[in-house]
């Protein structure tokens, strides 16, 4: 994963909980990440969560972009 697509996962706003909305996150980019693997997506795609060597590093409320 590239330091680019890293921090465009990562970026947006945490909430209280911790939880990262991606809405600034284009889908075009999640299905990327999830091709190479590093994206897991929920079923419907609602949510995804970023893998890094096999951790959970962030989980991830996808909106319609």
């Amino acid at each position: 994963m590239t330091r680019a697509q890293r921090a465009a996962l990562v970026a947006a706003m945490h909430n209280r909980q911790g939880v990262v909305y991606a809405g600034s996150i284009h889908v075009r980019t999640l299905a990327a990440l999830a091709r190479r693997g590093l994206v897991t997506l929920s079923e419907g795609g609602t949510a995804a969560t970023l893998t890094d060597d096999g951790r959970t590093a962030a989980i991830a409320q996808v909106t319609r972009v």
